[in-house]
């Protein structure tokens, strides 16, 4: 796990590198769709999304079957049974890294308080979207 932190400026201000592979991007807000809320997806080591039922119980899809994640942009399209297709096209808000992003608190700001994501979700079945919103996603360490 790689964590890189620095004081930028006065002290007042700080910048944090962190990895992927050390955490998932959640969703800021609540998607629920058919029983099932999908709440977070990570894109190393690998690229999936998970899902959670009405009783708790967390599970993680295959890979998607489409993954693109660029410095600035992420495409996804994962089969998440029996959910449905999900498609996530969205823009990294922070400076994105070869394998995770680097973004800067102001005084006092936490890091749940960093949106480092912003997509269109849309989730369809048999073709027919079901679900098509623009959600923010938070990054948090291995949970």
């Amino acid at each position: 796990m790689r964590r890189v932190l620095e004081v930028v400026g006065n002290g007042a201000s700080r910048s944090r590198t962190l990895e992927d592979l050390d955490g998932f991007y959640f969703l800021r807000d609540t998607l629920s769709v058919g029983g099932y809320k999908i709440i977070a997806l990570a894109l190393a080591p690998r690229v999936a999304l998970i899902k959670e039922d009405s009783t708790g119980h967390q599970d993680t899809s295959r890979d998607c079957a489409e993954a693109i994640v660029r410095p600035d942009t992420v495409h996804l399209r994962c089969e998440l049974p029996p959910v449905g297709v999900v498609t996530i096209d969205g823009k990294f808000l922070v400076t994105r890294t070869a394998n995770g992003v680097v973004y800067t608190l102001g005084p006092g700001q936490s890091d749940d308080a960093v949106d480092e994501l912003s997509a269109l979700v849309t989730v369809s079945r048999d073709n027919t979207p079901i679900h098509s919103a623009r959600h923010n996603f938070t990054f948090r360490l291995g949970e």
